[in-house]
């Protein structure tokens, strides 16, 4: 059961349950929550959050490029991989970059080609996000970049 599951996640020796165990515990799930799709495709994610709850699921609707979530604007950056999007504060000049950045030694850097679906996509991206008037960075991986974010970004953007 549930209690089971819950138990064995947070019982400090890192033991984690396999997926299926899981999903047993989880009230509400369909008999078969896997699926082929992913993100709004069919079966995908949405569609999964459509069969638990129907009022969560009419909250949900797709973002793109320009739209305003919670005060912040989503800029598509594909490239790490598609559909991959970031989100700026423009009154704080806050870029939340995921995996569209890293950093390193204070630095903004590109994402990394080993785990880059299209680098000139990803590279456009980048270029992109230094059009912005940023002054904070955080990335997916690496420490954050604190008031000389946006001047990196710059040089970075630049060199590629």
């Amino acid at each position: 059961g549930s209690g089971q599951i819950e138990k064995e996640q947070t019982d400090g020796r890192g033991h984690q349950p396999e997926p299926e165990s899981a999903i047993e515990g989880v009230v509400g799930l369909p008999e078969n929550p896997r699926r082929s799709g992913v993100g709004g495709g069919p079966g995908g994610v949405l569609d999964l959050i459509a069969e638990l709850d129907e009022s969560v699921a009419e909250v949900l609707r797709p973002v793109g490029d320009g739209d305003e979530v919670l005060g912040l604007q989503v800029i598509d950056t594909p490239g790490h991989t598609p559909g991959h999007i970031s989100v700026f504060d423009a009154d704080s000049g806050l870029l939340v970059a995921g995996d569209a950045l890293n950093t390193s030694d204070g630095e903004v850097t590109g994402a990394n080609p080993q785990f880059t679906v299209d680098i000139v996509e990803a590279d456009d991206s980048i270029r992109k996000l230094a059009t912005y008037p940023v002054e904070t960075v955080l990335v997916g991986h690496g420490d954050p970049v604190v008031g000389t974010a946006g001047a990196s970004l710059v040089q970075f953007a630049a060199s590629i």
